[in-house]
């Protein structure tokens, strides 16, 4: 099993470390950025990932209202940001595949979006779970 977390915020990143089996933690990576997650997996190769864990507002540009989120999410324009749906839409477009994805964003339009890019592209278990970084036991399943 080979985990990425993506995430802004590191004490998440941390959190999660202290609830996930102690035999999973060096097969751990962890990308606070758009650019970090991509460099890690094509470092390592698009299958080499089984579980993804991944938020959407990856820097302040992201934390848009839900009301923007149509307009807003998935730009990577200089107005816009390479947040959690840019980094799905290049997975599919890499042909990455997952045994699980969790997308633990608290924003729901965020993983929405996320999760109907995903589905069915790179896994068949992409999960909609909200701070599911506390609770990543219950997905770390192998196939």
């Amino acid at each position: 099993m080979k985990i990425l977390f993506l995430d802004d915020m590191p004490q998440r990143w941390h959190t999660f470390c202290t609830k996930i089996p102690d035999k999973y933690l060096d097969d751990c990576y962890y990308a606070e950025s758009y650019d970090e997650a991509v460099e890690l997996v094509e470092d390592n190769g698009v299958d080499y990932f089984t579980h993804y864990f991944l938020d959407h507002d990856l820097n302040e540009e992201d934390y848009a209202s839900v009301i923007e989120a149509d307009e807003h999410y998935g730009s990577t324009s200089e107005e816009g940001s390479k947040n959690g749906t840019v980094f799905a839409r290049w997975m599919v477009e890499n042909k990455c595949k997952a045994d699980v994805i969790v997308c633990h964003s608290m924003n729901p339009a965020g993983r929405d979006k996320m999760q109907s890019i995903l589905k069915g592209q790179c896994s068949h278990d992409v999960f909609d779970a909200p701070f599911g970084w506390k609770t990543p036991e219950r997905f770390l399943t192998t196939k």
